[in-house]
């Protein structure tokens, strides 16, 4: 029962980081996706974020509670697996090792804090585990999807896409196109259709020479996307916690011990009293 008490938590971790990689992987297939702005694009941004930062939790959570490296290295290496399993590629093969490598950090720094602590706080000693995992997470997705933008790019070059030029539309006059659309019958969808291949073509020329740099920039976006989000969530995050933590020790799933221990203090001395001559 002791052991099923320590690994309960590590399907959870499973479970949520799955999630994370199933929810991430449509962002490796086109980059499109970062140029979509509006509610939706923010929403799905959030909710990959909101589970990457639950999976993220879980693990800390897993790591505290089983405190022992029988346990938390198997999953660490259950963890790398999961988006090989998801992401059959490359890519997949070398988002596994970041994250693998981000779990052995992450569990080691955790280790020594948890061997360190005089009093427990739950909140304020998982919370800082949390969010170092999270932004180690954050930056191997990052980098996986420069790895995936920099050969779609290197194969099908790069060319703004029509969600960006749609919405740049949207918000231009629509009397800037009047005389345009006279000379074109009035056929507003022809008239889409040019500016549309005309905006194309001046940014392929202006961009061609930065084609080297455009993988970096959108995969630094990614990356201040992601964790600007996760920013907004960690505010929750030391709450949260402490209610897990709570309802932990009123199920009677842990329990707190008190101990007396003897501290070193610094003090002072007074100066030893002067004879007279």
């Amino acid at each position: 029962m002791h052991i099923v008490k320590k690994l309960l938590i590590a399907p959870v971790f499973l479970i949520l980081l799955a999630i994370t990689f199933y929810l991430f992987n449509p962002y490796l297939s086109s980059f499109d996706k970062l140029f979509t702005f509006g509610l939706e694009s923010f929403v799905e941004l959030a909710i990959l974020t909101l589970f990457l930062t639950l999976a993220c939790l879980s693990s800390i959570l897993f790591a505290a509670l089983s405190f022992d490296w029988r346990y938390v290295f198997p999953i660490s290496v259950a963890g790398g697996l999961v988006p090989f399993l998801i992401i059959p590629s490359s890519v997949g093969v070398i988002l596994g090792a970041g994250i693998f490598v981000a779990l052995i950090i992450t569990n080691l720094v955790l280790e020594n804090r948890l061997k360190a602590y005089i009093d427990f706080h739950p909140s304020a000693l998982l919370t800082p585990s949390v969010k170092q995992l999270s932004s180690l997470i954050i930056l191997a997705l990052a980098f996986s999807f420069y790895l995936s933008t920099t050969s779609s790019i290197s194969q099908k070059g790069f060319e703004i896409p029509d969600s960006l030029i749609n919405s740049s539309l949207n918000l231009m006059p629509q009397n800037s196109f009047s005389n345009t659309e006279d000379n074109l019958s009035n056929s507003s969808d022809l008239t889409q259709t040019l500016l549309k291949k005309t905006i194309k073509e001046q940014f392929k020329t202006m961009l061609d020479p930065y084609l080297g740099i455009i993988p970096l920039v959108l995969a630094a976006l990614f990356f201040v996307s992601l964790h600007s989000i996760a920013s907004l969530l960690f505010i929750l995050f030391p709450s949260l916690i402490f209610i897990i933590f709570y309802l932990l020790e009123k199920s009677n799933f842990i329990r707190f011990e008190k101990e007396m221990r003897e501290v070193k203090k610094l003090v002072i001395s007074s100066l030893p009293n002067s004879s007279p001559p």
